[in-house]
């Protein structure tokens, strides 16, 4: 079985990637990102930050992973620079320097090139992110609570409240006369959240409250509504004097939502 082998991608601050010349071997003299075997009993994000420090003189934190071999058990991460000094370790590197992307050297393996492109096309997709809104809501807690990750991921955004990680999720809904009580959801409980602790209910729920009892006390009309979550729903009852009573579904697991808007 051929052994792993870990890659490590880092970047100055004007942005250009680290590369290491190679100083033996049928490619000596060309270019690689650092990187080696992974040794007995240890992780490739491991072998990737040591090769980085043993061959570069940089020290690194692992925060992404680029690229994954399908042929071979190549991994390439991405690493931010937390300390070091810049030299090439003799004679297995006769070299260690910065290059623009637009000016890389004579590369010697096909996966670096493979690696740097994915990693431009990362960058960029992140790019682009940070000039999006975020989403409305954490998909596994329903929370509202979410921030994009520093560095470019499968799954770009954290949630706050839960600590997991998520692609996307979308606005909830709010419905008026929703038929709730079917076999696809399970009632679990119950509040009287317009006489208790706020801060227990995810803040889109509380502000959505707010805005059901505001349209009852516009309209005299006490329908009740339902604020739809991916995996919770909360019906909103009327209970007279402004006050409303929300009862919490949760969907029945192993079955799907059929008919109507979910998030």
């Amino acid at each position: 079985m051929a052994r792993k082998v870990a890659f490590c991608l880092v970047e100055n601050k004007a942005g250009e990637v680290l590369l290491v010349q190679r100083g033996y071997g049928e490619r000596k003299g060309k270019w690689s990102l650092p990187g080696g075997h992974v040794d007995h009993g240890e992780r490739s994000w491991q072998a990737a930050r040591r090769e980085l420090r043993e061959e570069t003189g940089l020290r690194a934190e692992i925060v992404s992973t680029i690229m994954k071999g399908h042929c071979a058990p190549i991994k390439t991460f991405y690493g931010r620079i937390t300390g070091g000094q810049l030299r090439a370790k003799l004679p297995e590197c006769s070299d260690a320097r910065f290059f623009h992307y637009q000016n890389l050297p004579p590369l010697a393996f096909d996966a670096d090139l493979r690696a740097i492109k994915k990693w431009q096309g990362m960058k960029e997709e992140h790019r682009q992110r940070a000039h999006r809104p975020l989403p409305d809501l954490c998909p596994h807690c329903d929370s509202s609570d979410i921030a994009l990750r520093r560095y470019p991921h499968r799954q770009p955004y954290r949630c706050i409240g839960c600590k997991r990680t998520l692609e996307s999720s979308t606005r909830p809904n709010l419905l008026v006369n929703r038929e709730v009580a079917d076999d696809n959801w399970e009632q679990i409980g119950g509040w009287d959240y317009f006489h208790c602790d706020l801060s227990q209910v995810p803040k889109w729920v509380s502000d959505q409250l707010f805005i059901v009892r505001d349209m009852w006390k516009r309209s005299g009309h006490q329908d009740d509504h339902v604020l739809l979550g991916r995996h919770y729903r909360y019906v909103v009852t009327f209970a007279g004097q402004g006050g409303a009573i929300c009862d919490i579904w949760r969907r029945a697991r192993g079955r799907k939502i059929e008919g109507g808007t979910s998030c």
